[in-house]
């Protein structure tokens, strides 16, 4: 009797055994397929990498985590700021080959993307899809079915009433099936009402690229379940040491408040509801020696030659007040998109413009 109970059970575990081997291949099977069976590309949206151009070593390892045993994972890529998260995101849009959705924070990164892929790879302009607008003719120009389509935060999520071509733009956005959806500065998805939204995206694959992702934020969020893991995870101090990108120096000085009468005639002149707490902080951020200091500090940078200074406030008077005095321009939330465009341009190609003030907005 033991030794036909002993049978039975060897015979039980066999089909247990087998039965998740067939399931486990099924699955990997499964998951090979829905890469191989990406929308067929014809030869007009091919999109490949211009000759010469390589990946960092980090970077190829951020590759080879996204694309592991034949299928892509979905999760977020941690790298620092100024470590190619853009070349990185064209380089999965270069091997997928497919229909992708990229979303970024404000239009003036859509252009941004739109130039960086065209500069690196080989692909007609034609299937790049600016989507920054409810326009009515935006229509006769946009095709879903394009390589890439780029949009914004925005317009995906904004929940108020939409006109008839924005109702259709975002309905055709939720109702196809993307290859992939790139998200730019995953980071922002911390908010549940724009997490909501992406997650409702239909998508075979969702990557995240970002430079901040707190764990206590990851873990408290559903952002696990919507993205999936952090895949890789840069340090920051290793790649500043072999070169890739640069080093930080941090500098905090301390100004005395003096002529205190002065911006007290400055804070009684602007038209605000004046309180005790709202002028002291106009009495710190209007303070004349931090100007002085501040004019000093770009004047001593730009005389070294080589330096791009950016100058970052989110006080919009005190930067209106740097503007006259520094004689800059300034990029702000009432800047218009071409003028935007305009300032960055000269701002990375003309020795003359080496300083520009940006708000918080941007």
């Amino acid at each position: 009797c033991k030794q036909n109970l002993i049978k039975k059970i060897n015979v039980k575990t066999r089909k247990i055994f087998i039965y998740f081997i067939v399931k486990m291949v099924k699955n990997l099977y499964s998951q090979r397929n829905n890469v191989i069976s990406f929308r067929p590309i014809s030869i007009s949206t091919n999109i490949y990498f211009k000759d010469g151009i390589k990946l960092y070593n980090f970077q190829e390892l951020c590759v080879s985590k996204i694309f592991n045993l034949g299928c892509i994972n979905s999760g977020i890529i941690l790298l620092p700021c100024g470590s190619g998260k853009t070349l990185l995101g064209i380089s999965l849009i270069s091997i997928i080959n497919s229909n992708t959705l990229c979303i970024v924070v404000n239009t003036l990164l859509m252009s941004q993307w739109k130039n960086q892929i065209l500069k690196w790879t080989h692909i007609n302009p034609n299937n790049i899809i600016l989507i920054d607008s409810f326009r009515n003719n935006i229509l006769s120009y946009i095709r879903f079915d394009a390589l890439v389509n780029i949009c914004t935060y925005r317009i995906i999520s904004y929940s108020g009433f939409r006109s008839g071509v924005g109702s259709k733009i975002v309905n055709k956005i939720f109702s196809s099936y993307w290859s992939v959806v790139m998200l730019d500065e995953a980071h922002l998805l911390i908010s549940k009402n724009l997490l909501k939204t992406i997650s409702h995206l239909k998508a075979k694959t969702i990557v995240g690229l970002t430079a901040i992702f707190p764990k206590k934020i990851y873990k408290s969020t559903g952002i696990g379940k919507v993205l999936g893991p952090i895949l890789y995870k840069a340090n920051n101090r290793l790649l500043a040491l072999d070169g890739k990108i640069a080093t930080l120096n941090y500098y905090d000085i301390i100004v005395n408040i003096e002529n205190e009468d002065v911006i007290d005639t400055v804070v009684n002149n602007i038209n605000i509801r004046k309180t005790q707490q709202y002028t002291k902080i106009l009495k710190n951020e209007l303070n004349k020696n931090k100007i002085l200091i501040c004019q000093f500090l770009k004047n001593h940078f730009e005389n070294l030659g080589h330096y791009k200074i950016l100058i970052y406030s989110d006080n919009i008077k005190l930067l209106k007040i740097l503007k006259n005095i520094l004689k800059v321009p300034l990029i702000d939330g009432k800047t218009s998109k071409k003028l935007k465009e305009l300032t960055i341009n000269n701002f990375n190609s003309l020795d003359t413009v080496n300083t520009i003030l940006v708000s918080k907005v941007i």
